[in-house]
């Protein structure tokens, strides 16, 4: 048997998987028909070499298997190495080879020893230690079942189920459209042999996007698992990205994935869905928009089944399923949850090993000493990285490995090149059309440092969902100098920025009462007069920044270490977070009290200090004391939008990110959006309060007309800060709690706001 080398050398991981699979269903179906036993070298190709030794090793596996069943004279492994001497290479003898020989022995009862083997193979003592688990039962590392399937055709009766229409074919199972007749309804049946634990697995998982799992029935008679699930006809992933790579001249929208959903429902004699709102978004879509839906769709199912315990572990194309809508559904639990003793990598070849984390890899490499308990979520999130990646560029990151020839050296190189992180070339595959973040998103969950990985699924489902909505982003991940800088710097900021409208009127007053009031007052009252300015403008300013201090100090020292890098253990309180939200109510709430208090103090004082006062100083105080009033009008809502703004866009959005998302939050947004209405109308309401005042107050007609301007021009300003706090709010709301109808095809942020949502 021949093969040409040139194409084989470029095949892609699951094309070899497949070659293998042929290979070995022709080794098996000669078991079968044959009194005698086959010629293992029959059935191999003659090149490339790599793909000659990995399917001889898979040969000998069920040569070992039939053989140890009863069928034949068993072999041990020193006599293969005899029969093929190219078995042995720089790294030794195959240790899934050895293990294979110890299960099959184990499997029929022999006495076996770990230290036998470790005597035989000193060279892969350390590989068989970690592989060989005496307290749990052994399992084949065969990429197929020696044992071989039964045949099942449409229109049979298994049990409950009548055969409708064949869906896949895998190494350990086959799956058909069928319906269970006593419930009436229409199933996936995955037949198998009666080995894995994915049922009580995925039983405890209710998730929208996670596919469910009826229940199980076994065969004892044949050895059969019967496991029927959600039927889900619109294909895989997989499917989807054979359709488009099919298409290279088009460029890849939500349009064209309904298309290629579309076919396979045709295909499996379903009608496409009319009246999806689902699918109406997705139709809209560009392709960037479309792979971050999805990849939050998918973070959001890992984050459940972690959330469960479960981790799924095999991430990959052919196990996301879709449904008719579009929407994503993560299947094949099959090894979630498993110790996976005497699993090598040989087990995971086949597009999944492609999928891996660094770490996952080195887990499944006997020579290196991490264990598989050892992994936790982050791998999941790796592995789906590279699916997104591979959805949004259409070519697979880290895919451009040479074709192993011995596991012991392919896992150490794919592990290396991973840790080398995204790649130049693989960046310049990334669309243009991208939404701001969405290659920092992708990237972070390849880093190679696994400190560097998103946390949680959770956080990756966030972040995607943010890259969906380009305001939220720009909150959350504010870029530049300046934004760094006033972050770093919140106090002075804030301070400086709360400020300004109260020094600006000030100036306003103080320069009014030297050239209209003073005047008109005795001596000694423009000498007391004099002491007041100097002495109750500082200290309302202290008592104002000092309650600003008292009450919202904690806050500043969070958001400033928060800015400067510092891991907060633990995380913000919801305390700090309301401090922060309500920082322009308490500027505008302390501004406009201590300006009303001066505005009586100083009447009040020169009256004590002088005696009772003229009839002109009545009136120039009557109007001292209404302008003030005003001013603190001015200053408080003026205060208000410029500090909320400042809070939302400098100080928020830090504890926003150190924080879980808490729904909790949102009530605080909302009462803070609620309190911008009010604001607004007291906001247009003290221009015309000014104008009143100018027409009936014959005295200080100068400044109440600049107050009477100074607030129409605050209309404006109020408005328009108004309008972008509300937005700001809504923005920072979907990022709280992000809506499963994501941004895209022009919804508008604003449909978060108060938990109003299309």
């Amino acid at each position: 048997m021949s093969t040409s080398g040139d194409a084989l050398t470029q095949m892609e991981p699951s094309q070899i998987w497949d070659r293998l699979g042929e290979y070995s269903d022709q080794c098996i179906e000669a078991w079968q028909n044959s009194d005698a036993p086959p010629e293992i070298s029959a059935h191999l190709p003659d090149n490339p070499p790599a793909l000659r030794r990995l399917t001889l090793v898979e040969m000998i596996k069920i040569d070992m298997e039939q053989r140890w069943g009863g069928k034949r004279e068993p072999k041990m492994v020193e006599q293969y190495l005899d029969e093929f001497p190219e078995l042995v290479t720089g790294a030794g003898v195959p240790c899934d080879l050895v293990y294979e020989e110890y299960h099959v022995r184990k499997q029929q009862g022999d006495d076996v020893t770990v230290a036998e083997y470790c005597d035989r193979f000193p060279t892969r003592a350390v590989e068989l230690r970690r592989l060989i688990n005496i307290d749990a039962p052994t399992q084949s590392t065969a990429l197929v079942d020696s044992g071989g399937m039964p045949t099942f055709e449409v229109g049979q009766k298994i049990d409950d189920f009548e055969l409708l229409a064949p869906l896949g074919k895998g190494a350990f199972a086959t799956v058909f459209r069928a319906r269970q007749t006593s419930m009436h309804r229409i199933v996936a049946l995955k037949i198998s042999r009666d080995r894995s634990a994915e049922p009580q697995t995925l039983a405890q998982l209710e998730h929208p996007n996670i596919v469910r799992v009826f229940d199980q029935r076994l065969l004892p008679e044949s050895r059969l698992r019967l496991l029927y699930i959600q039927y889900v006809p619109g294909g895989t992933i997989l499917d989807v990205l054979a359709y488009l790579r099919a298409r290279p001249t088009q460029t890849p929208t939500g349009t064209m994935m309904l298309a290629a959903v579309d076919e396979m429902l045709v295909e499996n004699g379903e009608q496409p869905p009319g009246d999806s709102m689902t699918r109406y978004r997705l139709t809209g879509a560009t392709w960037p928009e479309l792979v971050c839906w999805l990849g939050a769709r998918l973070a959001g199912a890992l984050a459940h089944a972690h959330g469960q315990g479960v981790l799924h572990r095999d991430i990959k194309p052919a196990n996301v399923l879709v449904g008719a809508d579009g929407q994503p559904k993560l299947a094949d639990f099959n090894i979630s949850c498993s110790k996976l003793d005497g699993v090598t990598p040989a087990a995971y070849f086949g597009g999944t090993l492609a999928y891996m984390s660094p770490e996952q890899l080195e887990a499944y490499n006997p020579a290196h000493e991490r264990t598989p308990d050892q992994i936790d979520g982050r791998a999941d999130v790796y592995s789906l990285g590279i699916l997104l990646w591979e959805l949004l560029t259409l070519t697979r990151p880290f895919s451009d490995l040479a074709m192993p020839g011995d596991w012991s050296l392919a896992l150490p190189a794919m592990t290396a090149l991973r840790r080398e992180g995204v790649q130049p070339s693989d960046r310049a595959r990334v669309p243009r059309d991208c939404p701001p973040g969405v290659v920092e998103v992708l990237e972070k969950c390849l880093a190679p440092n696994p400190e560097d990985l998103y946390p949680s699924a959770a956080a990756l489902a966030r972040e995607l969902e943010l890259c969906l909505q380009p305001r939220a982003q720009s909150l959350l991940h504010a870029r530049g100098s300046f934004g760094t800088f006033v972050r770093r710097h919140p106090v002075a900021t804030t301070l400086g920025v709360g400020l300004l409208p109260n020094l600006a009127l000030t100036v306003v007053n103080i320069a009014y009462n030297q050239s209209q009031i003073m005047r008109e007052l005795s001596p000694e009252e423009q000498r007391l007069f004099l002491i007041q300015i100097m002495s109750v403008n500082p200290v309302m300013y202290t008592i104002g920044l000092g309650y600003i201090f008292w009450t919202r100090g904690r806050m500043f020292h969070t958001v400033y270490r928060l800015a400067r890098g510092d891991k907060l253990d633990p995380p913000p309180s919801l305390d700090i977070v309301r401090r922060c939200l309500t920082l322009g109510v308490a500027t505008a709430g302390i501004s406009a009290l201590l300006w009303s208090l001066s505005g009586f103090l100083f009447p009040a004082w020169l009256r004590l200090g002088t005696g009772p006062l003229s009839e002109t100083s009545v009136a120039h105080f009557v109007h001292f004391i209404v302008s003030n009033l005003l001013c603190g009008l001015i200053v408080a809502t003026q205060s208000y939008y410029v500090v909320t703004f400042l809070a939302l866009r400098l100080c928020y959005p830090p504890l926003l990110q150190a924080r879980p998302a808490d729904a909790h939050e949102l009530p605080e947004l909302v009462r803070l959006a609620r309190l911008g209405r009010f604001v607004l109308g007291l906001t247009f309401a003290v221009p015309f309060l000014a104008l009143a005042a100018l027409l009936t107050i014959d005295v200080g007609k100068p400044v109440l007309g600049v107050i009477t301007a100074i607030g129409f021009l605050g209309c404006a300003l109020g408005y328009f800060l108004d309008l972008t706090i509300r937005a700001d709010l809504a923005a920072l709301a979907a990022a709280i709690n992000p809506s499963g109808d994501a941004l895209m095809g022009g919804d508008s942020v604003e449909s978060y706001l108060g938990g109003s949502r299309r």
